[in-house]
């Protein structure tokens, strides 16, 4: 059983830093996009959250899009972002 807590706080330690690994806003949505095509766009994603009063901040929503996915979507959009962040295929968890 994957510790999905664990994962996201050592992921989004890896997409925070400032370089090439940092994921903004939008870059993050368009990798779930991948394989949630039909997840709305940055712009409007950030607006449906405001409009029902969630945070907007890139912790807190990155990880409910992540815990609104199936758990093989979730886990290929972490794989995808870690390959994307080193460079280089790297080994699944």
């Amino acid at each position: 059983m994957v510790n999905w807590a664990a994962v996201y706080n050592r992921l989004f330690e890896l997409i925070d830093r400032k370089g090439d690994s940092y994921f903004s806003g939008s870059r993050f949505i368009r990798k779930v996009q991948e394989v949630d095509p039909y997840h709305p766009d940055y712009t409007d994603y950030v607006k449906e959250r405001s409009a029902s009063l969630k945070s907007t901040t890139r912790k807190y929503y990155y990880k409910d899009i992540l815990w609104e996915l199936d758990e093989p979507r979730r886990m290929r959009v972490v794989n995808s972002i870690l390959d994307e962040t080193s460079n280089r295929p790297r080994s699944r968890f």
